[in-house]
């Protein structure tokens, strides 16, 4: 790939300052959560949606059984709880991936690769009888 000219540099450069994204604490605080899809490896422990109440429930039920000694106590016992929530929140994302392929458009869309079928003949899902779609199952 060839290295930018001088003219494109500074042409980006030109743009950079006009795109100072948001300005606001609430538009910084929005933007801040673009990147989340199922919140597995996100900073915070707790996402937007989630409820604190039970998330702090967690926290004391545990400490309540591995009370902190020192501070590695202290981090380990940090560990076990945001490993906990993220299974939790692993399980709950996995649980509405399934969900989705399940769906009878998923089902047919894979049946249709499995089989390979060219677009004219591939199966919608009013084309599967009951008794056909007990076979793929």
């Amino acid at each position: 790939m060839a290295s930018p000219s001088k003219a494109q540099i500074k042409a980006n450069r030109q743009n950079a300052k006009r795109s100072t994204g948001p300005t606001s604490p609430t538009g910084k605080l929005k933007v801040s959560q673009n990147a989340i899809t199922h919140g597995i490896f996100a900073a915070s422990p707790l996402l937007p949606h989630e409820n604190a109440k039970e998330f702090s429930a967690l926290c004391m039920s545990i400490a309540d059984v591995y009370p902190p000694v020192d501070a590695i106590a202290t981090s380990l016992i940090e560990r076990i709880i945001l490993a906990i929530w993220r299974q939790k929140r692993l399980r709950i994302a996995e649980a509405a991936r399934l969900e989705i392929s399940s769906s009878p458009e998923m089902m047919i869309r894979e049946i249709n690769d499995l089989l390979d079928l060219s677009f004219s003949n591939r199966l919608d899902a009013h084309s599967i009888s009951k008794a056909q779609e007990q076979t793929f199952v």
